[in-house]
Formats: C-alpha cells, structure tokens, sequence
C-alpha cells in the first residue's frame, strides 16, 4: 500500500514538473519572438547605416540619405587628404551616432527615433539640405520633429581643448545664439565636462578669478564676463554623441569594419536579455508553484 501511494506521489510530481516545463517552454518561445523581433529590428538600424533602408528607399522626390558607405566612397586629395578625412568622418559620425541612438531606443521600446535634419520630410515636403544650425534631431512616432530636441553635431579639433576653443569662437556664435544642443565625442565630453585642467570649470574659476580681481583694480570686466557666459551656456548645451572621435573617423574609412563590430554588440545584448528572461521566467514558474502549493 505503502509503494502504491508513493508510486501515485511520483507520478503526480512528474505530471508537475511536466506541466512546469510546458508552461516554461511557452514562455520563452513568445519571450524569444519578442527579442528576435525587438533587437533584430535595432540591428535593421544598423545596415540601413551601412548601405540605406531597402525596406523604405527614397523616393523620387527625396534625395537618397548619407551612408556610411557612400560616405566612404567621397574623393579626397592629396595635398588635403587628412582634412577631407576629418571633414567627412564628421558626416560618418552624424549617421553612426543616429543608427546607435535608434538601435539603444528599440531596444528600450522608446518610440522616438532620431534622424539626420538632411533626412527629414517636413509636411510641405521640402527637404532642407545642409541646414547652416540643425544636424540631428529627435522625431516622434509619426515623424514629426520634436520642438527642442534640434542639435548640432561637432566633432572637430584634434584634442578637447581645441575643440572648445572652436566652440568659443565668434564663428560658433551662431549655435549659441540658437540655443541648440552641441553633440560631441564621448572622449572629448568626458574632458570638457570634468574637473581636469582642460575642463570647462576650471576654464570657468580662472576667468572668475581675474573678474574678481578686475573689479577690485576698477577695470571693465564685461568681455571676462562674456566669456565666462559664454562657457556656462556651451556647458549646459553638451551632449554625448555615443561614439569616440577614433569610432568616427573608424567609421569613414572602415564602415563595414564598423557595422560589423555594431551588429555584434546588439546581437551580444540579445543574447543576455534571453538569458535573463529564461532565469525571470524560472523565477516566476518557481514562485507559482509555491504559492499555489502554500494554498
């Protein structure tokens, strides 16, 4: 009697686990679909970078967008092959920082993307080319630009401090005067933003020094001021642009190279969510179990 009664035991605990593994093995079927389709839609972002959008190609009253790879294919010369490198890599740049931002909010399940300013069709349908302000901005799920998030993307100078020195010129005034966001390298951000001596604060507490010591002595102290207005507002208008000024001008002359690093990222990401939703939805069979065997 008694080997009947644990032989019905075993039996009911195997229907159980049987019945656990099911409901389990469901779950990460709809879990994959929904990673699948979620990161290999970021990964789309990424070879419509590379060689443009097959599933929605310009038509005839667009101009076909920048790629990576007709970017990779403008002429340079001789004489200025290092500054038409530098030049172009800024163009790589703004469509490897826009393929990165898209794939990071698909990937999130954020429904703004961003575009290239060249690239969007207004409602009038015009499209403007080169606009002398706006690089980059952020558009909704209809594709309308969304007021405010309009950026200049700069990634020139061959160090941090040159780079500022640029954004401070009188040349530069113009994106101040704007008010729009500056979209730099992450490597130059992290000087420019920090507390180095290349940085904007210490930039800002030696100019504050001399203010104070100006005023103390009588003299005129409106341009220390300016300046240090000036560098409040550049500070306030940095952003990162996602990828290092190395990435960028990797970008122009490698930008399969690049592709290839981006998609592999991505496809490392999914690899990991899969792996956390297997361990969540373990962790949510388990938890059933119990409370149902507590009742």
């Amino acid at each position: 009697m008694a080997d009947d009664e644990t032989h019905i035991g075993r039996n009911n605990e195997e229907r159980k686990e049987d019945e656990n593994r099911r409901i389990m093995g469901k779950a990460l079927e709809g879990v994959a679909a929904e990673t699948v389709q979620r990161f290999g839609s970021a990964i789309k972002e990424h070879l419509a970078a590379y060689a443009g959008d097959r599933e929605k190609p310009a038509d005839e009253n667009s101009r076909p967008p920048k790629t990576l790879k007709s970017i990779a294919k403008m002429e340079t010369s001789n004489e200025f092959k290092k500054q038409n490198l530098a030049q172009q890599a800024g163009f790589s740049a703004e469509v490897e920082a826009v393929a990165r931002k898209n794939a990071d909010n698909i990937i999130a399940g954020n429904d703004t993307r961003f575009k290239r300013y060249d690239d969007v069709k207004h409602p009038d349908g015009r499209q403007v080319s080169n606009d002398p302000i706006v690089d980059i901005v952020e558009v909704d799920d209809l594709g309308k630009p969304i007021i405010g998030s309009e950026a200049q993307m700069k990634f020139v100078g061959s160090s941090p401090k040159k780079l500022l020195d640029k954004l401070k010129s009188k040349k530069y005034a113009k994106y101040r005067d704007a008010d729009v966001s500056m979209v730099i390298p992450d490597d130059y951000y992290d000087v420019l933003m920090g507390d180095g001596p290349d940085g904007i604060n210490e930039q800002i507490r030696k100019l504050q020094g001399e203010l104070d010591g100006g005023r103390l002595a009588g003299k005129n102290s409106e341009a220390i001021q300016q300046q240090i207005d000036d560098l409040k507002q550049i500070k306030k208008s940095l952003r990162k642009s996602g990828l290092t000024k190395r990435e960028a001008l990797y970008a122009r002359e490698h930008p399969r190279r690049m592709v290839a690093k981006d998609v592999a990222r991505v496809a490392n990401k999914a690899g990991l969510q899969q792996a956390r939703n297997g361990a969540l939805i373990g962790g949510g069979v388990s938890l059933i179990r119990n409370m149902v065997a507590m009742h």
